[in-house]
């Protein structure tokens, strides 16, 4: 199966980003976008790739290991924008990481690391949402400076599945983050 590790998006940020989507997309009708549903969206921390269901148990009890070492916090959105360049063909909103989410994934791949996953090497975080997914760049690409912040407040490990040509992301387990 799947499988990722995220951060959920709640109702009320969910509602301002589809909002500051909806009015992109008005923008470009020509690049053929097709809106990610809210109830997916998530900021991705890792890629874990086809997993062993045995292998669950051990990635949540990492999961609430990690959260436990963490209290709430905000992780900036500053911008609607191409993503992760200006000729891409996905709509995210982005901002700078947070020193407490760069040193939870550091804690998440280093735990990651010793369990039984073919994980792909690291890259620099680059805290995002995925709005919309297009079928062809837009250029120049449209943007827009949103105010918005994700409420990091748990850790999940998603399945993701294609189902036709959309994705579905289905929470499996969830660790909660300390609630100061």
């Amino acid at each position: 199966m799947r499988c990722f590790i995220g951060v959920p998006v709640d109702t009320a940020l969910a509602l301002t980003l589809v909002d500051a989507r909806d009015h992109l997309v008005k923008m470009m009708p020509g690049a053929g976008p097709a809106a990610v549903p809210a109830a997916n969206f998530h900021m991705t921390l890792a890629f874990l790739g086809d997993v062993d269901p045995a292998v669950f148990d051990p990635i949540y009890a990492l999961l609430h290991a990690v959260a436990g070492r963490f209290d709430v916090f905000a992780q900036p959105l500053t911008s609607v924008h191409q993503f992760p360049h200006k000729a891409a063909r996905i709509l995210a909103a982005e901002g700078p990481p947070v020193d407490d989410l760069l040193v939870m994934r550091q804690q998440l791949f280093a735990g990651l690391s010793a369990l039984p996953l073919t994980l792909k090497k690291a890259s620099a975080l680059r805290p995002h949402v995925t709005l919309a997914r297009m079928q062809r760049a837009v250029v120049p690409p449209p943007s827009q400076v949103i105010d918005a912040a994700l409420r990091v407040d748990s850790l999940v490990l998603y399945a993701s599945k294609v189902q036709q040509t959309r994705r579905r992301y289905r929470m499996l387990r969830r660790a909660e983050l300390n609630r100061a």
